[in-house]
Formats: C-alpha cells, sequence, structure tokens
C-alpha cells in the first residue's frame, strides 16, 4: 500500500491500532523517527486506557525530543490553520482553530489527520457562528468539541444540543464560559448531549454551578491544607435526572475520562456505566 493509502486507512478506523502499526512499518525505512514516535505514543496509550490512569500524558520525554526535532515536516499540512494542535497515538488528533476556519476547510483537514477532537477559539470578527457549526456535517466525525472561553452562552448551547451531527460526541468542554440553568437543562433534554461521559466547567465567574458531581476542596486535612474530594450532586442535578433519566456526565467519578480515551471506553462497553436516559429508581 502506499503512503497515502495507508494514512487513509488510519483516519477511517481512529480507533484501530493496526492500520497506524502498518503506516509506522511503511515509513520506518526513510523516516525512523516518525515509526518510533507512533510506537511510542501507541504503548502509552494503551497502557493508561486498560490502567484506567485518567488525564493522558499528552507528550513523553522521548515523544517530545521526536517532535520538537520534527514537527514542522510531520505537521506542515496542519499548521496553518490550526492555533495549537495535539498528538494522540501518533497523529494529530486534536485540532484548536478559529470556527469559521474550520467550517471552512474542516473536510479538506480531516482528509489529512484522523481528527476526532476540535477546539475553538472566539471568532476574529463577528459573532460565534453556532448556527453554522450546528447545521455542518463536519461535527458527526468527532468525539470531543472544546468551546473554552468562546464566548457563548445559554442560547448557543441549546442551538448546539439541537444539531443532528453530535451522533459521536462523548466529551464536552464549557470551561470559563458563563452559564445558568437553561444550558443544564438543554444539555439533559436532548439525546445527543444526555450520552455524554464527561461536561468540563473548569474556570471563575461561570453562572449557575454545575449540577454534578466537582472534584473540589471539601475541608482541611490535620495540618490544616485543603483536602480535595468529590463533592456530592446537587439538588438541580437530581432534578435533572428525575426528569431526565441517567445523566453519565453528571457523574464523573463513574465516567470521568479523558476526552481522546471516550469514545474507546464506549465502544467496549466499559463506560457509562448505566444507560443514558435510564429512569432511577432513587435520584
Amino acid at each position: 500500500m502506499t503512503y497515502e493509502e495507508l494514512l487513509a486507512a488510519v483516519i477511517a478506523s481512529p480507533e484501530d491500532d493496526a492500520p497506524r502499526i502498518a503506516f509506522a512499518r511503511h515509513v520506518r525505512s526513510y523516516d525512523p523517527d516518525l515509526a518510533r514516535f507512533i510506537e511510542l505514543q501507541l504503548a502509552s496509550a494503551a497502557e493508561r486506557r486498560v490502567k484506567r490512569l485518567g488525564r493522558r500524558t499528552v507528550i513523553g520525554a522521548e515523544d517530545r525530543v521526536l517532535l520538537e526535532r520534527h514537527v514542522d515536516t510531520w505537521a506542515r499540512t496542519i499548521q496553518k490553520y490550526a492555533v495549537r494542535f495535539e498528538y494522540d497515538r501518533g497523529f494529530v488528533t486534536k485540532l484548536v482553530i478559529e470556527p469559521n476556519l474550520f467550517l471552512e476547510h474542516g473536510e479538506w483537514l480531516y482528509v489529512n489527520a484522523p481528527i476526532r477532537h476540535v477546539g475553538f477559539v472566539k471568532p476574529q470578527e463577528g459573532a460565534f457562528p453556532i448556527d453554522e457549526l450546528a447545521a455542518s456535517p463536519l461535527l458527526a466525525r468527532l468525539d470531543s468539541l472544546d468551546f473554552t472561553n468562546c464566548g457563548i452562552a445559554d442560547a448557543e448551547i441549546a442551538k448546539l444540543t439541537r444539531s443532528r451531527h453530535l451522533e459521536r460526541l462523548r466529551y464536552l468542554d464549557l470551561s470559563w464560559l458563563h452559564l445558568g440553568g437553561q444550558a443544564y437543562e438543554a444539555l439533559a433534554a436532548s439525546p445527543a448531549t444526555r450520552k455524554a461521559l464527561v461536561v468540563v466547567r473548569s474556570g471563575h465567574n461561570l453562572g449557575a454551578p454545575f449540577p454534578g458531581e466537582r472534584y473540589e476542596t471539601v475541608g482541611d486535612d490535620r495540618d490544616g491544607n485543603p483536602d480535595m474530594g468529590w463533592s456530592r450532586m446537587s439538588s438541580e442535578g437530581a432534578a435533572l435526572e428525575k426528569k431526565y433519566g441517567y445523566l453519565p456526565w453528571l457523574h464523573a467519578r463513574e465516567n470521568g475520562c479523558d476526552a481522546f480515551d471516550a469514545a474507546w471506553y464506549v465502544a467496549r462497553g466499559l463506560l457509562p456505566v448505566r444507560t443514558p436516559g435510564e429512569k432511577l429508581t432513587t435520584v
């Protein structure tokens, strides 16, 4: 198979390691560093997923040396479009990009890398194009969306939840957004976002408190230092589950995982621990 055919196989089966291994074997003769980089990242991903290690190490020591040496070559087709990008399992997997650029060039970017995660920055001009984004079939390829500090609010979140293209979505980062209870209601009401494993809400001045479990200061230890732990779900979260059934993203202790691993856990039936929307006898 040619380089192009092997890359297409990686893109077509993003959760399968076999096409990535075949790609590494193919390039080893003329780019041994790339082959080694892919193998290193595959090994670290396999370990963290099996051991449920949580937040990935985005780049290891040897990986970093290789990437710094070659990033301008390996990511040359991506760099001019992305504000930043992240590798996982040897290939560019996440882009952070201006939303209008994504809508214009997303299909071409998908041809060049197995992108399954996209984050957005505020548009260079005008309002965030939430209507165009929600209507775009480009979303159907994504496991996670990251709207950190994009300036959107409840109305935009509601429009996103009505998209017909969120089949794969399992992870949603809404950090540094000022949201009210209407946003959480919209996330719970939509089957597309109800099934998400994780909704991230970090930052300050966030508006309505997150209704699910949060990892936060729960007291002080014996030395007077902050003692971190999981808070209980709020009454607002319990009310949402009484109305809409089980919501995985309210249960961070049970369903928490990294964005890059969410689809892997779902495909193997490991997460969520209960069926989204399942009626609960006690809430």
